[in-house]
């Protein structure tokens, strides 16, 4: 008895009849050698195929709007949780990015996602006060720089007592000299910006900025991490805790002892405050360095449980300019994140007392020669030889060298 091949390989329709290829092999019966009977038992067959494969494909398109459907539920819930970030409104035209920067210098820049981290020291526990003008210093001022291909992260701490030019965004005639930190105290956080990227020659455009409150929650989110003590540091650490405890009403227990120790949210945050008992503020730097490395590497490993308990926890203390579309681009890279430098700016410092035309006495740490500390850190974020700041940095340089007459 002749054998006779599935349908779905030889057969078409075409007005309810069988068209087949005929085949060559003995034995081959044409359609016209098939008994009607036979005929027929052909056509019951063929329906039930066809039904059958239209019901797997309904099965397929229904397993799709499934996934779809929970792929949107995932979006939705994502996105509902990032609109717990406070987004103040941001003068994107008043952030100024130097323009002399020369074409190469634009490249290697495009290939980085630069993003300024600054640590409010707001005694308003709101996230609404962290952007209050006249109230709150960036205590810590850290240039995130991401590599969009390798997503290596390298952190740099701006010393918060550098003293570095900055305009009012608002108000370009008035140029002033202070320290780093004080350009969100007067002048607000597009200032602040704008003063990175014109003493530093970047293209920072987005910040994220953070209060006490989202540093202790992250920590605790994570539970805690490990870091050695010295005896200086145990000292400090209680200190600041009890003031730590003061300005966000939280409980704490002081840290009894030296070497590797578990620290909690707010003890963690009271080490990042540390300025005294050696290395004053290249310490402290070096310690807020340290504390997100570990915080990091931590958050990389939670299961969904915890890391949703931090995301309720921290979101409602983050004010940034970042988009819900570039914050879930970032978020998705989360596991391949490495930072693979963290280190301070500037590099060669010295110290003076007062500045001319700055009527307080004050402890400023000055650049030892700004276009050469700005050479360095090129090298460090983005792997730059021998970069030659731009003119406006140069100048920048003998302003700050007349001003202060240290060098």
């Amino acid at each position: 008895m002749a054998k006779y091949r599935d349908f779905d390989d030889d057969y078409e329709y075409e007005d309810d009849k069988y068209i087949y290829e005929e085949e060559k092999a003995p034995g081959h019966r044409n359609v016209n050698d098939y008994s009607v009977e036979e005929k027929n038992n052909q056509k019951s067959v063929r329906p039930h195929k066809k039904k059958k494969r239209k019901r797997w494909v309904m099965i397929l398109i229904f397993a799709i709007e499934i996934i779809l459907l929970l792929v949107l539920i995932i979006v939705w819930y994502v996105v509902g949780k990032l609109e717990m970030i406070e987004r103040p409104a941001i003068d994107r035209d008043a952030i100024v990015i130097n323009r002399e920067l020369d074409d190469d210098t634009i490249e290697v820049l495009d290939g980085y996602t630069n993003i300024l981290l600054l640590g409010s020291d707001a005694r308003d526990n709101t996230v609404e006060g962290l952007n209050k003008l006249g109230e709150n210093h960036t205590d810590s001022i850290i240039i995130a720089s991401i590599n969009n291909k390798t997503k290596e992260v390298r952190l740099v701490s701006v010393y918060r007592d550098t003293v570095l030019k900055f305009v009012d965004t608002a108000n370009t005639q008035e140029v002033k000299y202070n320290k780093a930190t004080d350009a969100m105290f007067y002048y607000g956080v597009e200032s602040a910006i704008s003063m990175i990227n014109t003493n530093l020659d970047l293209d920072i455009k987005d910040y994220v900025m953070v209060n006490w409150n989202a540093l202790i929650d992250i920590v605790d989110a994570v539970g805690g991490i490990d870091i050695e003590i010295d005896e200086n540091e145990l000292y400090w650490i209680n200190e600041y805790l009890r003031d730590t405890g003061k300005n966000t009403g939280r409980s704490y227990t002081n840290v009894e002892n030296t070497g590797m120790v578990h620290l909690d949210g707010i003890q963690a945050t009271a080490y990042c405050r540390i300025r005294y008992g050696g290395g004053s503020d290249f310490r402290r730097t070096e310690r807020q360095r340290t504390v997100i490395n570990l915080v990091v590497e931590k958050a990389k490993n939670m299961d969904i449980t915890k890391l949703n308990s931090a995301i309720n926890s921290v979101f409602g203390n983050i004010s940034t300019s970042l988009d819900v579309g570039t914050i879930l681009n970032l978020a998705k890279s989360l596991a391949s994140y490495t930072i693979t430098e963290s280190s301070g700016f500037p590099t060669e410092v010295t110290y003076v007392t007062t500045l001319k035309g700055n009527t307080s006495d004050r402890d400023f740490v000055l650049a030892k020669d700004l276009a050469a500390n700005v050479t360095v850190l090129h090298k460090v974020l983005f792997d730059v030889d021998n970069y030659d700041p731009t003119p406006t940095v140069k100048d920048i340089n003998k302003t700050i060298s007349e001003l202060s007459g240290a060098y």
